[in-house]
Parts: structure tokens; C-alpha cells; sequence
């Protein structure tokens, strides 16, 4: 674990050792995840220059969108259904995130005595995945059915961004139902 002393670890029991590296394992995951559906966020509106008709809006939905409608990459309605709710996604886990992270800080160094009542008061609040779960089949088949050469342009200059790992929108529109499964199992541990 990076931020509990390997001396702290050697002193704890294995049950005790195993749960603070599940606690860690769950705030490093939830990191990770959060900096994903904000890459997303950055690589799309980073792509300012892929269409001449960019407005700056304040929100990125707004940057993103305009001009995919615009150039008929994909109406509005299409949009809405391929990226749902995904600011709610950001705002959640990101509310989620920062009380581990309060947590970690107010017990830096020592182990952490319980996580459980961060989980027990914000997974309930984690119901935009609900929404967002609910209507991925939908997302992809509006992303398969629109075979046009702009979708798959824009696409692939997504992928060529060294941030994204090669990886496609498709596959980050599949972070979210990923994310929610894994919940139950870092529970446990």
C-alpha cells in the first residue's frame, strides 16, 4: 500500500493488513475511474479544432455536441442517448472520492479505521448509474447504427490522443457498468 507505512503494515494482523489494502485498492480504483470519465471530458473538448464550427460553451456537453449536431455526426437526440447522464456520473463519484480522500488525509500514516460509513452514505447517492446502465444497450446500438465516415473520423482522432490510451469512445462509454459491478466485490474485501 502507497500510503500506509510499510512498518504501520508490518504491525497489523493479516485480516487487518488485507482490509487496508482493500481500502486502498478501492480509493486507487476510484481515482483512476474519475480521472477516465474526465478524460473523456478533455479529449472531446480538446478536439476543438476537428470541426470548424466550435461555439465555447461553459459546460463540456456543450462543446462536444454543437458541433457533432451541427456537422450531422450525430443529431442531438442521438447524443443525449449515447452520454445519458455522464456530468451526473462525474459529480458522483467525484463526491465519492474526495470523502476517501478526506479519509486517507485525517489518517495519514496510521491505518484507516473505517470507510464503511462513506460507503453507506454515498453509494446510495450513486443513482445515476441507474439511469446511465439503463439505456447503455441503447448508447451503443445509436454509436453501431450511425456508420457514417464523420462518427468514425472523430473517433479515431479520439483514439490517436496519447490520453486515451488508443482506447475508443465506445470503450469509455463502457466505464460506468464496469465501475458499478466492481463495488460489491472491494466491498467485501
Amino acid at each position: 500500500s502507497d500510503t500506509v507505512s510499510p512498518v504501520i503494515l508490518q504491525g497489523l494482523g493479516d485480516n487487518e493488513r488485507m482490509r487496508q489494502e482493500a481500502i486502498f485498492e478501492l480509493v486507487q480504483t476510484e481515482q483512476s475511474y474519475v480521472d477516465s470519465l474526465n478524460l473523456v471530458v478533455e479529449v472531446l473538448t480538446s478536439m476543438r479544432g476537428f470541426c470548424d464550427c466550435f461555439v465555447l460553451h461553459a459546460f463540456w456537453w456543450q462543446i462536444f455536441m454543437e458541433p457533432m449536431e451541427a456537422n450531422h455526426i450525430l443529431e442531438q437526440d442521438e447524443l443525449d442517448a449515447v452520454f445519458v447522464n455522464w456530468k451526473e456520473l462525474i459529480a458522483s463519484n467525484y463526491k465519492l472520492l474526495k470523502a476517501l480522500n478526506v479519509r486517507l488525509k485525517v489518517h495519514e500514516g496510521e491505518p484507516i479505521p473505517m470507510i464503511g460509513d462513506i460507503l453507506c452514505e454515498m453509494l446510495p447517492r450513486l443513482t445515476a448509474y441507474i439511469r446511465f446502465c439503463s439505456r447503455q444497450l441503447n448508447a451503443c446500438n445509436v454509436l453501431q447504427s450511425k456508420n457514417s465516415p464523420a462518427l468514425r473520423e472523430f473517433e479515431t482522432v479520439c483514439a490517436q490522443d496519447s490520453r486515451t490510451g488508443g482506447l475508443r469512445l465506445s470503450s469509455f462509454l463502457l466505464k460506468p457498468m464496469q465501475r458499478v459491478t466492481k463495488y460489491p466485490p472491494l466491498v467485501q474485501k
